[in-house]
């Protein structure tokens, strides 16, 4: 029974079951014959994928996108949890976007949170130094992310606001050196000021900034 199911499969498959390529009944049935599916139920995709397939592997649902080459099947997603976005489309780019963008500003967050109160003015200069890096490793990986259109601006006020912090932790600094008390005072109300900038436009951009505690 097997071997004539298969047989059926491949018929199908090299047939298209209909004019105008692999039909979604023939591609149902290759998925459950070469990915093991107890169910298939093809429909529409989107994005370049020809089906979006609900599969059904023992108790577990997934989707599964399928792109076809006349009558045959060209690629096929990995499994994806229902309600994923297909590869390729403008919400996987979107979220790609914002899982690197949340991480490089979760990595900055982490390493300003692991740095110590200063006890003395020399520590005080060495440690501004730690998170002035901080602040320029986040800005320049930022800079070389692709955003997507509706967010290529918001990145823009990000890395600004990062870039006034750096300006403002290094005019501390230089006002410690000078022992220029007005002046670490300003500079202090104005790294602030751009820190509260970042997160606000963070926020705004809809990422998942986290300070990861050792």
């Amino acid at each position: 029974m097997r071997k004539a199911a298969v047989l059926l499969v491949v018929t199908l498959v090299a047939a298209g079951c209909g004019a105008g390529g692999l039909s979604a009944g023939a591609t149902e049935l290759y998925l459950k014959s070469a990915g093991g599916f107890a169910e298939a139920h093809c429909l529409p995709g989107t994005d370049g994928w020809k089906y979006l397939c609900t599969v059904r592997r023992a108790r577990r649902v997934y989707e599964v996108g399928v792109k076809v080459h006349g009558k045959r099947v060209q690629e096929t997603t990995g499994l994806l949890p229902v309600g994923s976005a297909l590869p390729g489309s403008a919400r996987a780019v979107a979220e790609t976007f914002l899982a690197r963008a949340s991480a490089l500003c979760s990595r900055r967050m982490t390493i300003v949170a692991g740095i110590p109160h200063p006890r003395n003015v020399y520590a005080a200069y060495r440690l501004m130094g730690a998170y002035v890096q901080a602040e320029r490793e986040e800005a320049e990986s930022l800079r070389r992310l692709d955003p997507p259109s509706d967010r290529a601006e918001g990145v823009r006020h990000l890395i600004s606001a990062s870039d006034r912090a750096v300006a403002a932790a290094e005019g501390y600094r230089a006002a410690l050196l000078r022992r220029d008390r007005r002046g670490v005072a300003r500079a202090l109300a104005a790294r602030a000021a751009a820190a509260a900038d970042e997160a606000q436009v963070a926020r705004e951009l809809g990422l998942r900034c986290v300070a990861v505690s050792p």
